[in-house]
């Protein structure tokens, strides 16, 4: 039967099932850290912009309820103004003053509106359309397009109680731009605005009453608060319209009024995209005096909002790459340092369980070889003389086969007591009679030794030695025996001739090391892991013991023995020995 390599604890199958599994074991829990800080950090990405949305929606909501204060405030006011019952332009009361500017305002939108249906009506705009326009948009009860001969063209709306259209005429006198005429204080009378056309081919008459004038002031107040408190460097645009979707006012980049965009929910807000950036509108329901509520839309940057996001979110991402950075390189620190001694274990093990068996072998070796060796000496002496006798004339009843026979005897004889004496060295490896040692001077003796079987054999001997002598404390017998076992190791790994380099070099601190490298058929990989095994051999009738024998003798020297091979690429053993006071 071919030899066999025994199976050794912690190591096969279950040893390279645990030293696999474990990566796998790190891929997950490394998987599992770095899923559990991704959502821990987009939690708190999600949690960061949730509230700083909250604060703006809460600065926009300030804003917009600001708006409204200030809007009612000044309606308020300026309702009693409008309401004021003193006519006099002399009066020291202040809030004369404050009337006739109010006024002011009020004729002034007036006359731009009849410049703006002016201007439309010279740009082709047809005229029913266009006071009907008028009519929804703005604050008045009626219009009338006058011709040049003072009869009435087109009017659109109610006129007051008690003016007939052959009378309106006279409200502009020839030769007049402008006239106006408010309410009398002490009646509802209706008051009007009467502008000459720029092309002189007539005239536009606006009528109002105070209803309307009160409309007039609520969105005239509601625009001035808005332009007042409304604008800041974070607000993007401000629209306001009322409840049939007229916008009132729009300030910066405001969508148009009537957009299919929706009003976000109370107390939430919407991202809009934009050419200058994203905003998050807000809406608010804004209500002045007894009017409908108006719709007030504010849209705020959302630059400095979403920098603050992307900053934090990179910080997080950061950390918890630096957090997973570490925690793996201390798993793989941890997982590479428990390999570590895991190999360390099993080579001990290894080693023990070799120690083990060559010590078993050793007991019983020598146990054997002592029962056999007195017979085998007794029949080695009969041997010889049977051989004298037969050499001496005194047997001359012996054939010269008989006497080839008996040398033949012999010989076996001799190789069964080198056998023994193989046995008797693993029980004897351990006992050292230590002394100095030069290891140059061992090994030229070795190689001297074996220089003639070198030239039968066709093999270069290569000897590489310091200048300096290197010399350890040890048993100078057993070393040799164990390096004359490695170079005729070498030797016959060259049945086709080759070479047999043998180094001698000094390897800080403090120990030697030998390295005998051949360039012969070299060990196949399956067969590498089971040379040391006392079992193996390759030689026809070797019994395994040369090996084993030479790792002892190397370990009982404190040393080491590392082979490395490969099938036709030669072999390289390796024997580090600590050098003497090192041990």
């Amino acid at each position: 039967m071919g030899p066999k390599a025994e199976r050794l604890p912690g190591e096969g199958v279950s040893g390279e099932r645990r030293m696999f599994l474990q990566p796998l074991a790190v891929a997950a829990v490394s998987l599992f850290i770095c899923v559990l800080f991704l959502a821990t950090a987009m939690l708190s990405s999600r949690r960061l912009e949730e509230a700083l949305i909250e604060g703006l929606h809460a600065r926009a909501s300030s804003i917009l309820q600001g708006i409204e204060l200030l809007a009612e405030h000044k309606f308020e006011r300026w309702e009693k103004l409008l309401q004021a019952g003193s006519s006099d332009p002399f009066s020291l009361d202040p809030s004369m003053e404050e009337v006739f500017a109010l006024r002011e305002v009020l004729v002034a939108d007036l006359l731009a509106t009849a410049a703006e249906v002016d201007l439309a009506l010279s740009a082709g705009t047809a005229p029913e359309r266009l006071l009907g326009e008028i009519l929804a948009a703005k604050e008045i009860s009626a219009i009338v397009l006058l011709g040049a001969d003072g009869n009435t063209l087109l009017s659109a709306g109610r006129l007051p109680g008690g003016l007939a259209l052959p009378e309106l005429s006279g409200l502009l006198p020839p030769g007049e731009k402008i006239a106006v005429r408010l309410w009398e204080e002490d009646a509802l009378s209706p008051g009007f605005v009467g502008m000459q056309r720029a092309d002189f081919q007539g005239s536009i008459l606006l009528f109002f009453e105070r209803e309307g004038v009160r409309r007039w002031a609520c969105r005239r107040a509601l625009r001035e608060a808005a332009e007042e408190v409304g604008w800041r460097e974070e607000v993007a645009y401000l629209h306001l319209e009322d409840h049939a979707g007229r916008g009132i006012l729009s300030l910066g980049n405001a969508p148009e009024a009537g957009a299919a965009t929706p009003a976000p929910a109370a107390g939430r807000m919407q991202r809009l995209p934009g050419n200058e950036g994203d905003t998050l509108e807000a809406a608010r329901r804004i209500r002045v005096g007894e009017e409908e509520p108006f719709l007030a839309r504010i849209g705020m940057r959302a630059r400095s909002l979403d920098a603050l996001v992307r900053d934090h979110r990179r910080n997080v991402y950061v950390s918890a790459a630096m957090m997973v950075g570490l925690g793996l390189l201390s798993i793989l620190l941890l997982v590479w340092n428990q390999n570590r001694h895991l190999r360390r274990i099993q080579e001990l093990q290894r080693r023990l369980h070799q120690t083990e068996r060559l010590s078993s072998l050793g007991q019983l070796a020598a146990a054997v070889a002592h029962e056999i060796r007195n017979p085998l000496n007794a029949v080695s002496l009969a041997i010889q003389r049977l051989q004298r006798e037969a050499a001496g004339g005194e047997g001359r009843g012996f054939s010269e086969d008989a006497a080839r026979l008996l040398h033949t005897v012999r010989g076996e004889i001799r190789r069964l007591d080198h056998i023994v004496e193989d046995f008797l060295s693993l029980s004897r490896a351990g006992r050292l009679g230590l002394r100095d040692v030069s290891l140059r001077g061992l090994l030229e003796s070795l190689l001297a030794l074996l220089g003639e079987e070198a030239k039968v054999r066709n093999v270069l001997l290569q000897p590489v030695f310091p200048d300096t002598d290197l010399v350890l404390a040890g048993d100078e017998n057993r070393l040799r025996q164990a390096l004359l076992n490695l170079m005729k190791n070498a030797l016959e790994a060259l049945p086709q001739g080759g070479t047999v380099r043998v180094t001698l070099r000094h390897r800080p601190p403090g120990a030697a090391e030998i390295e005998i490298r051949d360039t012969g058929v070299g060990i196949p990989a399956a067969s590498l892991a089971a040379i040391f095994n006392p079992d193996y051999t390759t030689k026809p009738g070797g019994l395994g013991l040369g090996l084993p024998i030479a790792l002892q003798i190397i370990r009982a020297h404190g040393g080491e023995l590392d082979i490395q091979s490969a099938a036709g690429r030669g072999t390289v053993c390796t024997v580090r020995l600590p050098l003497a006071g090192r041990r």
